[in-house]
């Protein structure tokens, strides 16, 4: 089945399946039905950010790796990564800023 004009479905709980009752026709005029059932599937879901918790020592040298976030995504790949919350001092390089300077 193809939904040819995408106006003329409306989906009232895209989380539901609904069904459509389709009834065919064949060229001596005869009909038969039957009862499809369709599931919504929603495009570009958001990509998740995996809990992570990562502890690094006050005296590390600078660029120490401190851990890695992961966040699947998906429909694909995470394209990038930003702090919006916390230590958002970050230099040029990626680098938390502490009271010792850059890591």
């Amino acid at each position: 089945m193809t939904v040819q004009d995408t106006g003329d479905l409306i989906v009232a709980d895209p989380a539901n399946p609904f069904s459509l009752t389709v009834q065919a026709t064949d060229n001596q005029g005869l009909t038969g039905t039957g009862v499809a059932m369709v599931t919504v599937t929603p495009s570009n879901l958001p990509p998740v950010v995996d809990p992570a918790t990562f502890a690094v020592l006050s005296n590390a040298p600078d660029a120490t790796e401190v851990g890695t976030v992961t966040a699947p995504d998906p429909d694909g790949t995470v394209v990038g990564f930003a702090i919006t919350a916390g230590n958002t001092d970050v230099n040029k390089n990626g680098g938390c800023r502490d009271g010792a300077g850059y890591r």
